[in-house]
């Protein structure tokens, strides 16, 4: 163990003798002039206006001192600046553009947190001193002159995208409990995010504002997709009229198979419940389980279950033992229903259904265990009550009516799904596009067609039976929709989901989580402006070849869009938009408050002064 010690120690040693040799002297202090001259005579150079010094933290520099050497301007013009130095670091500031770039860098995509990269930032050579607050602040001010950059490259990226042709725009909103909406718009050529507004509420009025704002800086969109609320329609009616408008394949199937869903979903689980099946099989679980546990701990008996599976240990005796093995596998492979799902979510993948069949199935492997096997004499009775538990759920009238309805919905849900091509394929399926090549979108429109005339037709049907009722939700949603799902229009290469922009929240809203350290936001989305989505943007190649043309450029350009972006204290105020006619919560939670309230106003309604 000594060997090791020492290389580490020595390591240290080697370590901290680079560092203190690398480190800047204290005081050090460079000139920035306005003209350096470029070896003219002094007297040729203009007038020396001012000479200011002030304090810089560089990333790379360290800590030093910036003289500036401001020159008066011929013809009245305004001083001359030094253009080095307004680079390196803006007007009043102390930190230099590329430490802004660096904490932005690794707070929003590498999802570092305050602390650690605080102490990154120490551990560097030369060490970069920088307070907590200080840094949360260099968070902002990035997000801030990010904002002005992608705003200021409209024009650059409208020039980029003519070559493509008009893009499909994806809208849709996102919160945390106690948040405004994080409202945005997101391009289908590259994935860019146009913009994202920090709005009060999902309403029209706050949100068509947004859209007129990205037509006037990107131009107008071939369509806009958009989901099943009747606010994102109204605001892309308003904002942009004129523009095709559609709604999202995966939220229309979704709305669809929730409402096919509703009677035999309610009926199955309440029945389920007041059977009290679930709880039995817990019951029942828990209990063999402990005693399995004592057996195999007091040498009575062995697994062999497993062998017996593998091929293997064929002579096996039948015993109480061997029985509440096979128990218990029966009541974990009951309990594995989520595996015939995709990971698509409710209703996409019924849970409920699932679980249903697999207790059906159960049910009869127990029964020809019991009657058609050598060991159906000597079955435990810890088998035999779990036989007759799944046994009589099987046969319960009400849950064989429910099931058969349930098994109907799921028929006619899984046809509508197939018409839209909405098979779950993929690592995420949830999350998937579902693009489609422009063979299949023609027999897409035509199948959906035939789909929508059955329902229709099955719908009207004279006698009112289970069938036609569920054929009337699907036909009452194909006809509400009908035109924002295309209506047979000939449509080739378009987005026809909102998933990718979801995609995007959700993994703005991981790399928050894994930067906090907890799950819930609200604290973050409260404080954090709308330009924070931005930011995936500089993990598009095209976007950033455009905007930037290397990220290593990132500095320089955000130097460049300082000089018109304006105050950073103003954005900051009006990146927290406040609900209308609410109180921030600070002043809620004073003590006495409503005494205070009542202070403020005098018995007749009229505002009086403040008291104390």
């Amino acid at each position: 163990m000594a060997l090791p010690r020492l290389i580490s120690q020595l390591s240290e040693q080697a370590q901290a003798a680079i560092r203190s040799q690398a480190r800047l002297p204290d005081g050090l202090c460079y000139t920035f002039d306005a003209d350096p001259g470029d070896g003219a005579a002094a007297a040729q150079r203009p007038a020396v206006y001012k000479t200011t010094r002030r304090t810089v933290v560089g990333l790379r520099l360290g800590c030093f001192q910036a003289r500036e050497v401001v020159r008066q301007a011929p013809g009245g013009a305004p001083p001359q600046r030094c253009e080095a130095l307004a680079t390196l670091v803006g007007k009043g500031m102390r930190y230099d553009y590329e430490l802004i770039v660096h904490v932005g860098l690794r707070s929003f995509l590498d999802a570092v947190g305050l602390g650690p990269l605080q102490q990154e930032l120490a551990s560097r050579c030369p060490a970069v001193e920088v307070p907590t607050s200080s840094l949360y602040d260099l968070r902002g001010k990035f997000l801030f002159l990010l904002g002005a950059l992608h705003r200021q490259a409209a024009a650059a990226l409208g020039q980029a995208w003519q070559a493509l042709g008009p893009a499909d725009w994806l809208i849709d909103g996102t919160l945390e409990p106690g948040t405004p909406l994080f409202f945005g718009i997101q391009e289908a050529h590259w994935g860019v995010l146009l913009g994202c507004w920090k709005v009060p509420s999902e309403k029209a009025d706050d949100l068509a504002p947004c859209l007129g704002q990205a037509a006037g800086q990107f131009g107008l969109p071939a369509r806009v997709v958009h989901d099943l609320g009747s606010a994102m329609a109204l605001a892309a009616q308003q904002a942009l009229p004129g523009v095709p408008r559609r709604v999202c394949h995966f939220h229309f199937a979704r709305d669809v198979g929730t409402d096919l869903y509703y009677r035999p979903q309610l009926q199955l689980s309440n029945r389920l419940r007041a059977l009290g099946l679930q709880v039995r099989l817990h019951d029942q679980r828990k209990t063999q389980t402990q005693r399995l546990r004592r057996q195999v701990e007091g040498g009575q008996a062995q697994l062999v279950l497993g062998e017996l599976l593998a091929g293997r240990c064929p002579g096996a005796p039948w015993d109480s033992a061997l029985a509440r093995e096979v128990l218990l596998a029966v009541h974990g492979w009951i309990m594995d229903y989520p595996k015939d799902g995709r990971r698509q979510g409710y209703p996409f993948d019924p849970h409920l259904l699932y679980l249903h069949r697999r207790l059906v199935k159960a049910a009869d492997a127990l029964d020809r265990l019991a009657t058609g096997t050598s060991v159906g004499s000597d079955l435990a009775p810890a088998l035999g009550h779990l036989r007759g538990q799944l046994s009589r759920y099987r046969d319960d009238p009400e849950v064989t009516a429910a099931a058969a309805l349930y098994e109907q919905a799921h028929r006619l849900f899984e046809r509508l799904r197939t018409a839209l091509r909405l098979a779950a394929v993929g690592d995420s399926p949830l999350n998937d596009r579902y693009q489609l090549p422009a063979r299949e979108q023609a027999q897409l429109r035509r199948d959906l067609a035939t789909l929508r005339e059955e329902a229709s037709r099955s719908s009207q049907a004279k006698s009112k039976t289970e069938p036609s009722r569920l054929y009337g939700i699907l036909s009452a949603h194909l006809e509400r929709y009908w035109p924002e799902l295309g209506g047979g229009e000939q449509e080739e290469g378009r987005e026809r989901t909102t998933n990718a922009l979801e995609r995007r929240w959700l993994a703005a809203k991981q790399r928050r989580r894994q930067a906090a350290g907890r799950g819930k936001l609200t604290r973050e989305f409260r404080a954090l402006p709308g330009e924070y989505l931005l930011v995936g943007n500089l993990q598009i190649q095209e976007y950033v070849e455009v905007v930037l043309g290397s990220l290593e450029k990132l500095p320089q350009k955000l130097a460049e869009a300082a000089r018109s972006a304006g105050a950073y204290s103003q954005w900051r105020r009006g990146s927290q938009p406040l609900h209308t006619g609410r109180l921030a919560r600070r002043l809620l939670a004073r003590e006495n408050f409503l005494d205070h309230l009542l202070q403020v106003c005098d018995g007749s309604g009229r505002v009086a002064a403040p008291v104390g």
